[in-house]
């Protein structure tokens, strides 16, 4: 059978859950492709992909097609330091000055506009990184879901058995691809962001972000981790790994395989932590003590608190905050379908 199409954050910030797929024995049981979090988002809502870790607002937008792999999320407590506003004055000096905002994610661009709103009290009129003004989230709809479709079940549904789907999964070619995998759809923008980059007070996301924070000496370098547990006290979700539902109600048994390969990929990624930020300095060109540094900041277990930081961010964007809890995990689901989870 052919591999399960699993879709890659570009930057760094996910490579100690993902290491294990992209090396060592893990490697060739998925095929990786690679992208920005808008880019993943799309190729997931065509069905180019059949999982992959997308924005937030994407996963609350897309909930009636998409389902939550619960156990994993990019988030943090406080500062993330690769999600920055990046400005040549302070905050409250951005009053009715113009943000640019990169196309890349949707959910730190609502981020942003909350922060702004809400806990800065600043009206800014944010634009696109082009300054094109009101593109701010890549396309993404802002329309609540009223009506949610139940997972098909299908009596049809071809159940492969575990053993011979791990023969078919191993006996897959393995493609011969970098650390961060194969690209799939849009590249990433090959221009490096610096502060005379943009001539406009700036949000960043990913490597560039990361960069900019720890290497910038002048203006004013706003993390937006750090300003919503100021405003909140709570952790935040920038993104979710999720599967097609369509996907997990014809290959459940599969959904459960995937589940348990991104366990282990994730160990393997804190058993060989030298490598991995050995690998992130190289495509970074940050010391091995920032990465270490910057690696301690995120979180990756959706517990119940970041559970309630991201309800909490949902519900000020005028979503239902329960939606995806209700609709969510594949555990649940596949329970539903009759698959044990035993290895």
């Amino acid at each position: 059978m052919t591999p399960i199409r699993l879709g890659r954050m570009a930057y760094i910030n996910t490579l100690p859950v993902d290491w294990g797929l992209a090396n060592g024995a893990l490697r060739g049981l998925v095929t990786l492709h690679r992208g920005a979090p808008t880019t993943l988002n799309r190729l997931l809502a065509e069905g180019q992909l059949d999982a992959s870790p997308v924005s937030s607002v994407a996963a609350v937008e897309h909930a009636a097609d998409w389902v939550v792999l619960d156990h994993l999320c990019i988030g943090c407590r406080g500062e993330v330091g690769s999600v920055i506003l990046q400005s040549d004055v302070p905050i409250e000096e951005l009053e009715g000055r113009s943000v640019a905002v990169t196309a890349e994610s949707a959910t730190a661009a609502r981020l942003l506009q909350v922060l702004l709103d809400r806990h800065w009290k600043v009206q800014g009129q944010l634009t696109s990184d082009n300054g094109t003004a009101n593109v701010l989230f890549n396309g993404e709809s802002s329309v609540l879901h009223k009506k949610v479709f139940p997972l098909p079940m299908s009596k049809n549904s071809v159940s492969l058995p575990l053993d011979r789907f791990r023969q078919q999964w191993k006996l897959a070619s393995e493609q011969d691809m970098e650390v961060f995998g194969e690209d799939c759809g849009e590249a990433l923008p090959a221009k490096k962001a610096s502060p005379q980059s943009h001539s406009l007070p700036c949000l960043l996301i990913g490597d560039p972000a990361l960069k900019t924070a720890q290497t910038n000496t002048s203006g004013f370098i706003y993390d937006l981790g750090q300003a919503w547990w100021d405003y909140t006290g709570l952790g935040f979700v920038f993104g979710l790994w999720c599967v097609r539902r369509e996907f997990v109600a014809h290959h459940p048994e599969e959904t459960r395989m995937l589940c348990d390969l991104l366990r282990v990929s994730r160990a393997q990624g804190a058993a060989e932590n030298a490598k991995v930020v050995a690998e992130a300095a190289r495509v970074t060109g940050l010391t091995e003590s920032k990465i270490k540094s910057y690696f301690t900041k995120l979180v990756y277990d959706l517990d119940d608190e970041l559970w309630d930081g991201l309800n909490h961010f949902l519900g000020l964007l005028g979503y239902d905050p329960g939606l995806l809890q209700r609709l969510g995990e594949v555990e649940r689901w596949t329970e539903r379908l009759g698959v044990s989870g035993e290895s």
